[in-house]
């Protein structure tokens, strides 16, 4: 399964460019719009979050819907878990769907702070994760499959829980 999984991670490494690229868009997008409102000397601490979560979102998009050719493969599995335990390729594909999902709820947890809770996080992931699994099925570039919501809700959660821990232990060593 660990085989599958870094072969996986490396083939999609070849998106790398494309996240950068959408970085330094969103990037200048981003200042732009600051430039235009006025706002440039305010809250500049923001803009590499906000930069980084829409990007990365946007890169999730191409390497879950544009990067997958049309398979002709249609239909829906709705029962929860169904993909585990298959075999070791189902098992790495399980295990993925998280790993995509946990940079996205980090810069999530880095954009709103502690302002948001974690079932905020749960549920926007689920609801990304519903959006691309609704449009694989409608162009026919994928199966809508309930565990890749889950996964993906779960992988959103876990990132976001890890930015609030790394901010949790920052703080803490500030006071000191």
């Amino acid at each position: 399964m660990i085989k599958y999984i870094i072969k996986d991670l490396m083939a999609a490494g070849r998106y790398l460019p494309y996240g950068i690229g959408l970085v330094i868009l969103v990037g200048l997008m981003m200042g732009l719009i600051r430039w235009v409102t006025g706002k440039r000397g305010r809250q500049k601490s923001e803009v590499i979050p906000v930069t980084l979560l829409v990007a990365y979102g946007l890169t999730i998009f191409l390497i879950t819907f544009l990067s997958r050719e049309d398979s002709g493969a249609t239909g829906m599995y709705m029962e929860p878990f169904s993909s585990w335990g298959i075999n070791a390729r189902n098992n790495a594909y399980f295990i993925e769907n998280i790993l995509l999902f946990i940079p996205l709820g980090f810069f999530y947890g880095w954009v709103v702070k502690m302002r948001s809770s974690c079932i905020a996080s749960l549920l926007l992931g689920i609801s990304f994760s519903f959006c691309i699994e609704s449009l694989q099925l409608v162009t026919g570039r994928g199966v809508f499959q309930v565990d890749d919501i889950l996964t993906n809700g779960v992988g959103m959660l876990v990132g976001t829980l890890l930015f609030q821990t790394v901010n949790w232990v920052y703080r803490r060593r500030d006071k000191r």
